[in-house]
């Protein structure tokens, strides 16, 4: 999970309809109201997607081309570009899934998830913590990622000094995401794709799963700063 900024730049009718409704007070129509999912969820969807950078926000894995987000597939506040071929995949889902009922297109509660990941979660709750555009959220801080198994833990240090964080963190990974469900493709991707161009100085482009790639260049990093320690650097 990366920290994130949102801004609804370019899906402007939907956030000043969503604003309006916000302003007068006024419940959402329920999210699969046919009407205004047809007027407002492609343009929420894809500005997400700008936001996230085209990545799942939990599990990092790429839902769409950077090339069906720039600002030229927007027109007059609204998305127009469509392109069979070219399609993004991945559902709109509820960060606080009990806003669903009354504030169901609130744009603070509103993330692009990857379909599997979507259905993991369901209706099961994350720490509000947990969101990743809190301020002060560092996946660093919260996780720790095994780079020879590749599945994500949290942090030990948590533990010791926040464990009800600790376990929220926990509950996040084994209980409501499933984060280790895909650590196969994540190896892969690393392993196959980034690691041998990064051993050999080539800049790597990084196509999903940044935050587990980033865990593993600090890994190795420190890794190579201890081999070339002296014992006293230690103390």
């Amino acid at each position: 999970m990366q920290k994130i900024s949102k801004t609804c730049d370019l899906s402007t009718v939907y956030k000043q309809w969503e604003e309006n409704l916000e302003a007068d007070n006024i419940p959402h129509p329920i999210f699969k109201h046919t009407k205004t999912r047809q007027d407002y969820y492609e343009d929420v969807k894809m500005q997400l997607l700008r936001c996230q950078g085209g990545l799942c926000i939990y599990s990092e894995q790429r839902l769409c081309p950077l090339a069906l987000l720039t600002d030229d597939k927007w027109q007059n506040g609204k998305y127009i570009y469509q392109d069979l071929d070219k399609q993004a995949k991945g559902d709109v889902e509820h960060f606080d899934d009990t806003k669903k009922a009354n504030k169901a297109w609130l744009w603070d509660n509103l993330f692009m998830s990857d379909h599997t990941f979507n259905n993991n979660k369901g209706v099961k709750s994350l720490d509000p913590r947990l969101r990743p555009t809190n301020e002060n959220f560092n996946p660093f801080y919260l996780f720790d990622y095994d780079i020879v198994t590749h599945r994500f833990a949290p942090n030990a240090r948590l533990e010791f000094t926040d464990k009800d964080l600790y376990d929220a963190v926990k509950k996040a990974i084994d209980e409501v995401l499933k984060l280790n469900s895909i650590q196969q493709d994540r190896k892969d991707e690393i392993f196959k794709k980034y690691a041998p161009n990064y051993e050999l100085g080539a800049e790597v482009d990084v196509y999903q799963f940044p935050t587990a790639w980033e865990f593993w260049q600090r890994k190795q990093a420190h890794h190579k700063t201890d081999e070339h320690s002296t014992p006293d650097e230690y103390e």
